[in-house]
Formats: structure tokens, C-alpha cells, sequence
């Protein structure tokens, strides 16, 4: 669990997981599939085949990490469910290769009850 001087979720995830900031992103977005899901052999194809797919998920991570309260955090994931949506067509809604947004969304527990 976080600290009561949390100043962003990057740094909380960091201190609970022990990882570098560096490895932040890509520990995220890897911890969104599900391990023996067929979508993370199609999401692990796609990174392989086409990585640029993914920069909506990888920035939206980015952003989540600097977030240093629910409110902000909440409103991120909002955003990145309407972006991936929106510009990922009707692949996207057919084959919903992605981050998932409920596992992103349990990351909010490393923010402390206020």
C-alpha cells in the first residue's frame, strides 16, 4: 500500500512491485491480459505484428502513472475507454485487444482511503 505522501501511482506501483520506473509501462500493460485468455495470444501477435497498436494503452498508462488521486485516476480511465473506442474502430469493437480497463481499474487500491 502506498504512503500518506503518495505524488503518483507510478511511484506507488514501483515501491509495492519493486520496479524502476523504466519498467513501469510495460509491467502494466502486460499485467492487462489474462495469461491463458486467446486475446493475449492475439494482443502478444499484434505487439509483434503491428506495436504502434498498442500507443493509445502505453500512453494511457503513462498518464494513469502520474496521476496522484482517484478523481484524476478515474478520469483517465474514462478517457482511455472513449479512445479506445473511438480510434480503434471496428476492429477494436469486434476483437477487444487492449489493456483491460477493470484491471487498470484495480490499480486505484494503491491509492490510500481518504
Amino acid at each position: 500500500m502506498a504512503d500518506s505522501k503518495l505524488t503518483s501511482l507510478e511511484s506507488a506501483y514501483c515501491a509495492c512491485h519493486n520496479c524502476t520506473s523504466d519498467e513501469f509501462e510495460m509491467k502494466i500493460f502486460l499485467s492487462c491480459f489474462s495469461i491463458v485468455s486467446p486475446m493475449n495470444f492475439l494482443a502478444k501477435f499484434l505487439f509483434w505484428l503491428r506495436p504502434h497498436y498498442f500507443d493509445i494503452d502505453l500512453s494511457a498508462i503513462q498518464r494513469l502513472g502520474s496521476t496522484s488521486n482517484r478523481t484524476q485516476f478515474f478520469q483517465e480511465i474514462e478517457n482511455l475507454h472513449y479512445v479506445q473506442n473511438r480510434d480503434r474502430g471496428i476492429f477494436a469493437r469486434t476483437f477487444p485487444v487492449g489493456v483491460s480497463l477493470d484491471k487498470l481499474a484495480l490499480l486505484e487500491s494503491l491509492f490510500n482511503e481518504t
